[in-house]
């Protein structure tokens, strides 16, 4: 141990390690790692604190779990003055410390946020040869997806048929039992006069299928492609659960 010109006390051990005993028994070590210094703690699964004292009182400001499952524990929340929080594939915010106000509740972490574009398409027997626009945004949040979409023909080609698919989702819809999510759109210059129409998010797939309610004359909900024509402009939007 030696002191510089500025006063500071140096540990020197020429490339050692520097041992914190008590009666004999390690249970601290600074030493210069592989990737640069390291503090170890050479007790079985033992825990490093960080204490300070506030109006008189001691306190432990984080908690190190040094076992192979632990955890650092912060006496008073996180602030990040830069940066962003990184977590790990699967993992993301813990809610199970509060109390479910039901008892169907499944899971309450919160695992995933995302938000972006995809390219919205529609189809038939056959899709239109041409778009003016294909506009898709999405924000999913957990396994909620929230979609929205501006498409317009600009080449009707061969597209023609009895059901309309609206197709490049960024998520496959949820396959769960007795789910049918709905979502709303607009036809704008429309080729014929469709009443009440509406996206039914089909399980298990990447695509809604446009629909109208019941009381039509038609024998089912499906909307025909005779709706569209070059420049139809389809407007729509809606939520649904994604598989995973």
């Amino acid at each position: 141990m030696t002191l510089d010109a500025a006063g500071d006390i140096i540990l020197d051990a020429d490339g050692g390690d520097v041992n914190f005993k008590d009666a004999g028994t390690e249970y601290l070590r600074v030493t210069n790692g592989a990737s640069g210094p390291e503090i170890f703690s050479t007790s079985n699964d033992g825990d490093l604190f960080l204490k300070g004292v506030d109006g008189g009182a001691t306190i432990t400001a984080l908690t190190l779990d040094m076992s192979a499952a632990g955890a650092a524990t912060f006496n008073n929340g996180i602030s990040l003055s830069d940066g962003n929080l990184t977590v790990a594939a699967g993992h993301g915010i813990d809610f199970s410390n509060q109390a479910s106000p039901t008892g169907g509740m499944t899971s309450e972490l919160m695992d995933r946020y995302e938000e972006g574009t995809f390219t919205p398409t529609i189809a038939s027997d056959a899709g239109p040869a041409g778009y003016t626009t294909q506009n898709g945004f999405y924000t999913r949040i957990g396994r909620v997806v929230y979609i929205s979409v501006l498409l317009q023909v600009s080449d009707m080609g061969s597209f023609s048929g009895a059901t309309v698919q609206l197709g490049g989702l960024p998520f496959t819809v949820a396959n769960l039992s007795n789910y049918e999510p709905v979502g709303i759109c607009v036809l704008d210059g429309a080729a014929n006069a469709k009443q009440d129409v509406f996206l039914r998010f089909i399980a298990n797939n990447n695509y809604a299928r446009l629909e109208m309610r019941n009381g039509h004359a038609d024998h089912d909900n499906n909307m025909n492609a005779n709706a569209f024509d070059t420049g139809t402009i389809l407007k729509a939007s809606g939520t649904y659960f994604t598989a995973t």
